[in-house]
């Protein structure tokens, strides 16, 4: 009896796939500079063009044109990630971890996660003004909305992507784990494709300063969403 997936599994494109994702996953976990990673990815292009070439001469060269190719194609998979990773923007650090709390504006890029007491979403900001001046900003924040456990008959206001908000908060830079296997918040915040957490700790501390009009799919789907969460 012939199994499909042994013909899905030497496909060339899926090899390509996973050669390249490892590669992503050991720079995200292995990090090594882009000029490194750059200069060896020229070096194993122009060694597996070499070998590719002399192969159809010499079959004896078919198995280090393989391992050429594969090495090759994992060191593109790190360089990619390295590229992405370093192409964050990263103005917003200036203000970060700061005792002194910001005014945000941005716009709600995915529809907030909800909970009873708070929302988690992610924000694209646009400006931010630390009491003193005003700054014209790029960069994704997570953003963490709750109930304030002080305020008597605190509220949190619903919010969907596409909104416009105004946010009052502290920045905070997410940090590694303190111990082996812990939770690592700095993966998962990058992992999310924001530079920054915002913490803000009372529904009065965000303003709603216009809303979006999402396509009606996207609406739908947070409805599911809401309904299968309730």
């Amino acid at each position: 009896m012939r199994h499909p997936w042994r013909g899905i599994v030497i496909l060339p494109a899926l090899r390509a796939a996973l050669l390249l994702a490892l590669g992503i996953v050991l720079q995200w976990h292995v990090p090594i500079g882009t000029q490194k990673l750059f200069a060896a990815a020229v070096v194993l292009c122009a060694a597996g063009t070499a070998f590719v070439l002399l192969e159809r001469r010499i079959r004896m060269l078919r198995l280090p044109r393989d391992v050429l190719v594969a090495m090759m194609l994992v060191t593109l998979g790190m360089l990619r990630c390295a590229t992405a990773l370093e192409s964050f923007p990263t103005e917003l650090l200036r203000w970060a971890d700061r005792r002194e709390k910001v005014l945000l504006r941005g716009i709600v890029v995915s529809d907030p996660r909800l909970a009873p007491d708070r929302q988690r979403f992610l924000l694209d900001a646009t400006a931010l003004h630390d009491g003193v001046d005003s700054f014209m900003v790029t960069g994704r924040v997570l953003c963490r909305y709750g109930v304030s456990a002080w305020v008597e008959g605190d509220t949190l206001l619903p919010l969907r992507a596409g909104d416009a908000v105004e946010l009052r908060c502290r920045l905070r830079v997410p940090l590694p784990p303190r111990n082996p296997y812990g939770f690592d918040a700095r993966t998962w915040v990058l992992g999310e494709g924001a530079v920054l957490q915002a913490s803000v700790s009372k529904g009065t501390d965000l303003r709603l300063l216009g809303r979006g009009h999402a396509p009606w799919w996207k609406d739908a789907v947070g409805d599911i969403r809401s309904a299968m969460r309730a």
